[in-house]
């Protein structure tokens, strides 16, 4: 387990270059991506769940030690 936590509100172009950057820089870090829900438009829950997959094909999940979906608006 590493012991730099990264916390990532939501996905939106970050996930792919910070795990790009760890990877290049072998730096011991976690990864914590969310995927924000957005009302109305299950398109961008598809678009952010697949981009977090791509990551993950892509780099592995070794610095992805959590994910979370949602935010306050499932809350109302």
């Amino acid at each position: 387990m590493f012991r730099n936590p990264l916390l990532l509100y939501s996905i939106f172009n970050l996930l792919i270059p910070q795990l790009e950057a760890v990877t290049q820089l072998k730096v011991k870090m976690e990864v914590f991506t969310g995927i924000y829900v957005v009302e109305k438009d299950d398109a961008a829950y598809t678009r952010q769940r697949d981009a977090v997959m791509q990551a993950i094909k892509t780099y592995g999940a070794d610095h992805i030690v959590g994910i979370t979906v949602g935010n306050e608006f499932m809350l109302k």
